[in-house]
């Protein structure tokens, strides 16, 4: 119908008609439209002029127009009509005076592109009837908020989004397919029209059932099946398993070593963390895992072989060889070897089963250096030899000190450290002439320490104190003096304060404080018996690092050539005494 071509834009295709002829000989190039079509725009009796319109037919026509058929005569002028190019400089066909539709505009204009962010100059007959486009991407956000636009040189005001939405709706179980939005989507408007029951079918809910309706809510106790006869602490649920249970109780560990007490009821795979001890294929060693449920390991077993050697007292130490003999090579364990009387300790390596030689000495020393062990020659001969290291000088200081201390009659104290103090001769002096006041001070000094050490013993590290501190009562030159060199041999520290006659002394105890291996008033009488005894005192010992002559032996430096003799002296003259 005329309406519908109308709304379609068709052409018309209806035949112009003339008024002498009544047959059509053109159509019509109108849009599709209602009525008559118009006269034809060749017809005989409406076409006056030729075709640019500037000349007159009667001026150019000799031989008369009796059809629309026939051709229109033209003139020589400029054409000069204005061309479909649309410029707004208004270009016009260049042409001279012809039929039909003007040829294409060769001139350039100057167009924007469709979205009018760019221009460019360009000929008309190339401008594309869509527009010119720029090759820009547009990037603007469409209408869900959430997408952007990707089309060259858009034009479009409102981007409207048409991709489908596609999220999931609040069912959960359906998706929105609306065009993509923003906001939120619609509810579901599913329904279901069956009845909806809990799991131990006790609850239901009546039909209709909104899309995404929870299922029932059941308080009744879950009545499923459990592998423990445990009472339920639960209530009817959807989930596909149960809840574990949390009941305490006792179950023995995964290797069998011992039963673990108060471990919840699901768990089934219990570790002691103890090693497992199992026996491995080698018969010889056993599984160090900690506690596993899984088989021990079982492949070539590499510990190291515990069979004990034929030389020594070590084992193996080869890879683990079941079945066949261990091979006889020299065995480098590590041991602690002391001289015949004990004191010196040395740690070296076995070395049994290798022969020792003074030419293959260096050749052992480089093993003992490559396992960070530093031994003279002399101890690792003596080693190889009789199966010990040479004692010492300090051995026999030792020894003299030992009976040193039983014939001073000191006990409980450290032998090493029993040497006689270099006393002054002032301090002999005053012990000689002042007896009671320098065992009054001794005792003093050593109540002062051991208030030091028993108040650290005690307390814990936020309480304990870095010194302490005893103020002596006012007293002479000669005392006081006495208190400072006597104090040294203590390490305790000393200051004296306020002018005389109120002239004090004050001392300072702290972690290096400690009491003599021999004290003054012993050091007296000890030399006092050895003056008014009848025994005469033993020749000092030739090539001491300084003269002793004047004092005992037991009295006398540590740094001897000989120490064994003067031991040996002063345990002869503690046996007369």
């Amino acid at each position: 119908s005329p309406s519908t071509c109308t709304i379609l834009k068709l052409i018309c295709l209806k035949q112009w008609y003339q008024r002498r002829v009544r047959g059509g000989n053109h159509t019509c190039n109108l849009t599709c439209h209602s009525g008559p079509c118009p006269p034809c725009p060749t017809d005989v009796t409406s076409t006056t002029t030729c075709p640019c319109g500037k000349t007159r037919l009667d001026k150019l026509q000799t031989i008369a127009r009796t059809s629309c058929l026939d051709p229109v005569p033209t003139c020589k002028k400029i054409c000069r009509k204005v061309l479909e190019c649309g410029s707004e400089a208004g270009h016009v066909c260049q042409s001279v005076c012809h039929e039909g539709p003007c040829p294409s505009c060769e001139d350039k204009s100057v167009v924007s592109c469709r979205c009018e962010i760019t221009t460019q100059s360009i000929a008309c007959s190339e401008i594309p009837p869509e527009g010119v486009r720029c090759g820009k991407i547009c990037y603007k956000k469409k209408s869900c908020g959430r997408h952007r636009c990707t089309v060259e040189c858009c034009q479009e005001d409102n981007h409207v989004c048409m991709y489908p939405c596609g999220k999931t709706l609040s069912c959960n179980e359906h998706k929105c397919e609306d065009l993509c939005h923003k906001g939120h989507c619609m509810p579901c408007l599913d329904s279901n029209f069956n009845e909806v029951y809990c799991t131990c079918g006790a609850t239901r809910l009546e039909p209709p059932i909104p899309c995404g309706t929870p299922p029932p809510k059941c308080d009744l106790p879950c009545s499923r099946e459990h592998s423990c006869p445990h009472p339920t602490d639960h209530t009817c649920h959807y989930d596909p398993t149960c809840p574990p249970c949390v009941e305490l109780v006792n179950k023995l560990c995964m290797g069998g070593h011992k039963v673990r007490y108060n471990v919840p009821c699901h768990l089934t795979d219990i570790s002691c963390g103890e090693p497992c001890k199992r026996p491995l294929p080698c018969d010889m060693h056993l599984c160090e895992r900690p506690c596993h449920k899984d088989a021990c390991d079982t492949s070539k077993c590499e510990k190291p072989c515990k069979i004990k050697r034929e030389l020594c007292e070590h084992t193996c130490a080869a890879k683990c060889h079941p079945g066949t003999e261990c091979p006889k090579t020299v065995c480098f364990a590590r041991m602690t070897v002391t001289c015949p009387c004990q004191r010196r300790k040395v740690t070296i390596l076995c070395f049994k089963g290798a022969t020792f030689s003074p030419s293959d000495s260096k050749k052992f020393m480089t093993k003992l250096r490559s396992a960070n062990l530093i031994i003279v020659h002399a101890d690792l001969a003596e080693y190889m030899k009789t199966g010990s290291v040479p004692c010492k000088e300090a051995c026999f200081v030792e020894e003299r000190n030992r009976k040193l201390a039983e014939g001073l009659g000191l006990v409980n104290v450290a032998v090493d450290n029993i040497v006689a103090p270099n006393y002054s001769d002032f301090l002999k002096e005053q012990a000689r002439s002042n007896k009671s006041f320098v065992v009054e001070i001794e005792e003093q000094f050593e109540v002062v320490i051991m208030k030091y050490k028993r108040r650290n013993e005690t307390s814990d590290s936020l309480n304990k104190v870095s010194c302490i501190y005893h103020d002596f009562k006012p007293m002479n030159k000669d005392k006081r003096r006495l208190i400072h060199e006597l104090a040294e041999h203590y390490k305790i520290t000393t200051q004296s304060f306020d002018p005389e006659p109120q002239r004090n002394v004050q001392i300072r105890v702290d972690y290096q404080s400690l009491v003599p291996g021999v004290k003054l008033s012993q050091y007296m009488l000890v030399k006092r018996s050895f003056v008014g005894s009848s025994k005469p005192v033993p020749k000092p010992v030739s090539g001491g690092s300084r003269s002793t002559a004047g004092e005992p032996p037991q009295l006398r430096s540590l740094v001897l050539e000989d120490p064994k003799k003067v031991a040996d002296s002063w345990e002869e003259m503690c046996d007369e005494e």
